[in-house]
């Protein structure tokens, strides 16, 4: 890859022409925000302190946070596939580089995101 003139990597054109436009959107880092469902145990008496208040907000008592994308709590795997991980599975089978990381304290729900609630249903596996 070459280095561009914008201070980021540009794709041969000679050799990705399309490749390259179809990048161009979608080869910078996105911040993506999921909260996963109450489980059984929490459901009972408990409230959240998260509000989406819309699909790049989220606001938690006096602070609002903006991400790239809020997925909404029940928000399926092929949602957040579509939107989080195809672009950079498509670009690592074309030969780049490519990383999804996924990031909270325990329990917040990391498992969730990248396997789905139940790896024995095959609608909402990861």
């Amino acid at each position: 890859r070459q280095r561009g003139g914008h201070g980021g990597f540009c794709h041969p054109v000679e050799a990705w022409a399309g490749f390259a436009a179809a990048m161009a959107e979608t080869e910078c880092i996105r911040v993506c925000c999921r909260f996963r469902p109450f489980n059984k145990n929490q459901e009972a008496g408990t409230s959240t302190c998260i509000e989406i208040t819309s699909e790049t907000q989220v606001k938690c008592g006096e602070h609002n946070f903006l991400f790239d994308y809020v997925f909404p709590m029940d928000a399926n795997q092929q949602d957040v596939f579509e939107y989080s991980a195809k672009p950079i599975i498509d670009s690592v089978l074309m030969g780049f580089n490519g990383t999804v990381f996924a990031y909270g304290q325990t329990g917040a729900g990391k498992t969730h995101t990248m396997e789905g609630p139940s790896k024995s249903d095959p609608h909402t596996a990861g």
